[in-house]
């Protein structure tokens, strides 16, 4: 559920990370929950916000006030609003007294308002008499909210959990833990709704993706070290990074990169798709080096792990035979990615808008919408960054006339206009 909430699945994006790349982020497209907009488009954004920001709202008030008096103040509403409009001000008075609380600061900040909080944590570990302390602070940048918060310690098989109420613009912690803690971390599972490092330099991702998709190896390990550097708790980037690393034959980096990913999985046992990926490249990385039986070893833990890009299969095979380096195929060049780019309609109410960013990115975008960037799959068919069920495929040539659009099995057929 965690993950859903943070990331969606295939097929169904409407998550925290939609929220913050297509709402949160770019100016005017934000809008209240509790607040109906005029307009037809705003109306249709604030549906998809509810989508994604909303659920996500509602699964803090129930971790707030507790499963019970959460379902309670449902049956509450059922009961008494059958077959009538209801309010955000009656749902807050049905959930209120089921949890015997106010909740009026809940929904004003929730609710009521637009963004999310953004917090960063600064910690230092010390021995201390038996045992060890964990000191810091976490920080509130921007506009404040009333949060309390989990900050998790942790080393293989040990973890601790802790809670920090916040009080201010930054609020210090000190834990004494008869272990010596390897990670401190806060909110790991990402239970409160909020800007991460990843989500503000999102863009730097996706860039770096699409550079590497056409070749353009030296500028997309630049984009994604880059990355890495202001998102230093993204397991996607350094995964990524990590790829990188191996398909240019610096092993060292590479290794130090999956480890880290496995590492922290062990630690926090916080799971996301990278960390299947990493440990199945983990094994490359051994095979590569004559590792063979480390290698085995990792690709036996590669099959305990949740299938990810067909990880499972790929283990199953290596572990019949090592793992060869085989050289990527080299994408379009910037003079072919120049010919797909214009506006394409499906004549339906659907446009797209392609266009190549300086550098050498392909990037696609609904009018008045953010754009994303494109990787290259191959011949002449991309997939959008962060959708993987989605790709464009441009047709008749370079000089593209068209292009077809796939989501969730279907294709949708678009003109270039002139």
């Amino acid at each position: 559920m965690r993950r859903f909430l943070k990331s969606g699945v295939p097929g169904y994006r409407q998550s925290a990370g939609l929220y913050f790349v297509r709402f949160a982020q770019p100016p005017g497209k934000d809008f209240p929950l509790g607040v109906v907009p005029a307009g037809a488009d705003a109306v249709a954004a604030l549906h998809d916000i509810a989508d994604t920001k909303g659920m996500f709202v509602y699964a803090m008030l129930r971790d707030l006030i507790g499963q019970e008096p959460f379902v309670g103040g449902l049956r509450d509403v059922a009961q008494r609003f059958a077959g009538r409009r209801i309010s955000l001000s009656d749902l807050e008075g049905a959930w209120g007294k089921a949890a015997g609380r106010d909740l009026a600061p809940f929904f004003t900040q929730w609710f009521r308002r637009t963004g999310a909080p953004e917090l960063s944590l600064t910690s230092a570990v010390a021995a201390a008499d038996s045992g060890f302390v964990a000191t810091g602070a976490v920080t509130q940048v921007g506009e404040r909210y009333d949060l309390s918060v989990e900050i998790v310690l942790a080393a293989p098989g040990w973890r601790e959990t802790r809670t920090l109420a916040l009080d201010g613009a930054s609020t210090s912690f000190s834990f004494r833990t008869e272990r010596k803690p390897e990670w401190v971390v806060l909110d790991p599972d990402y239970k409160i709704l909020r800007w991460t490092p990843a989500y503000r330099n999102y863009a730097l991702l996706a860039d770096g993706l699409g550079l590497w998709s056409t070749g353009k190896r030296e500028e997309a390990t630049a984009k994604l070290e880059d990355f890495a550097a202001r998102a230093p708790e993204s397991l996607e980037g350094r995964y990524r990074l990590g790829v990188c690393y191996e398909e240019t034959g610096r092993l060292d980096d590479a290794e130090q990169s999956f480890r880290w990913v496995v590492d922290r999985y062990a630690a926090l046992e916080v799971y996301e798709a990278a960390v299947s990926l990493s440990q199945l490249h983990l094994g490359h990385i051994l095979d590569l080096r004559g590792r063979r039986e480390e290698a085995r070893a990792a690709y036996e833990r590669t099959l305990a792990l949740p299938d990810e890009s067909d990880s499972r299969k790929e283990a199953r095979a290596l572990l019949e035979s090592p793992f060869r380096f085989s050289e990527r195929k080299a994408g379009p060049g910037v003079d072919v990615l120049a010919r797909y780019t214009g506006s394409y309609d499906s004549g339906s109410g659907i446009v797209l808008n392609v266009a190549l960013k300086e550098g050498g990115i392909l990037t696609v975008a609904q009018p008045g919408n953010p754009e994303g960037s494109l990787e290259w799959v191959d011949g002449a068919r991309f997939r959008i960054f962060g959708a993987a069920d989605i790709t464009l495929e441009f047709l008749g040539g370079d000089h593209a006339a068209a292009l077809d659009l796939k989501l969730s099995g279907n294709t949708i057929h678009l003109l270039r206009t002139p």
